[in-house]
């Protein structure tokens, strides 16, 4: 009996020891872990910390924001924090932004039509309240469901809020042609009459209604190809239909536009085609 309660005594002593031994071991494992997301968060904080700086003095404010509020975050080390927490107030307080209007060439407002700023599109109908954005040149432009386009080129300072008026031009093909009218005079009494001259600024203003529709279309196809290319590269062939319906009317837009260019065109080309011959009068 003795003998047994030694040997219980003896294995208690040894798993007290090894407890001893082992807790610190474990204990130190799970430190360095620890240890390096804490690391991590404050490489993580000094980089923010660094790109707002950055991001600030190239003009890229909506960038530098996002930055701010990264070093702002409470597991940031406190002077970083209460510096970039200051900085994101100040980008707030001046933080330059656009409001819109849209109209159709006879004056009528136009809300329903998506927004692009720079080609990334900012809202899907004419928004009421203001769009922050970078200070500098930006280029706007904006697309109805039945596409029809408009675009403006605006430049916005610090702290200064920008209106945009869009307005939708009129389809090339509704503007009648200029016809002259014959001039009362002695020669109305004659029988023979010379042929006149066509007007040919009729044919002049077509070929430019032509090449400012053909230069629209190209655009609109351009941004319809880029946004095609970024969902093949992101979601095909599951993307979200909203997506897919914005690149559509951008291809819509673009055919559209070249529509209008070929139909300016053929009325060019038949005012001066049919323009009579120098032997014919």
């Amino acid at each position: 009996m003795p003998r047994a309660f030694d040997f219980i005594r003896l294995a208690a002593g040894a798993v007290v020891t090894l407890g001893t031994w082992l807790g610190p071991a474990v204990s130190a494992g799970d430190e360095p872990a620890a240890d390096g997301d804490a690391a991590e968060r404050k490489r993580a904080c000094i980089a923010a910390h660094a790109s707002t700086q950055r991001q600030r003095k190239t003009g890229a404010w909506q960038a530098a924001r996002r930055s701010a509020a990264q070093c702002s975050a409470p597991a940031c080390p406190e002077p970083l924090r209460s510096e970039c927490s200051s900085w994101q107030g100040e980008i707030d307080a001046s933080m330059p932004a656009l409001r819109f209007e849209a109209v159709t060439h006879a004056g009528e407002p136009v809300h329903d039509a998506e927004i692009f700023v720079d080609g990334a599109r900012v809202a899907t109908r004419v928004p009421a309240h203001s769009v922050p954005v970078d200070p500098g040149e930006h280029t706007v432009a904006a697309i109805t469901p039945e596409g029809m386009a408009a675009k403006a080129q605006v430049s916005v300072a610090a702290g200064a809020t920008q209106l945009v008026s869009l307005r939708f031009a009129a389809p090339a093909t509704s503007r009648a042609p200029v016809r002259s009218e014959p001039r009362p005079g002695p020669r109305a009494r004659t029988t023979e009459s010379r042929p006149r001259t066509r007007d040919r600024s009729s044919a002049y203003t077509l070929l430019g209604a032509s090449g400012a529709a053909a230069l629209t279309g190209g655009y609109f196809a351009w941004m319809g190809l880029r946004a095609q290319r970024d969902l093949e590269s992101r979601c095909a062939p599951r993307c979200d239909p909203g997506e897919t319906t914005s690149m559509n009317n951008r291809y819509r837009a673009a055919d559209v536009a070249f529509g209008v260019s070929a139909l300016a065109l053929g009325g060019a080309l038949w005012f001066l085609l049919t323009e009579p011959s120098e032997a014919a009068r």
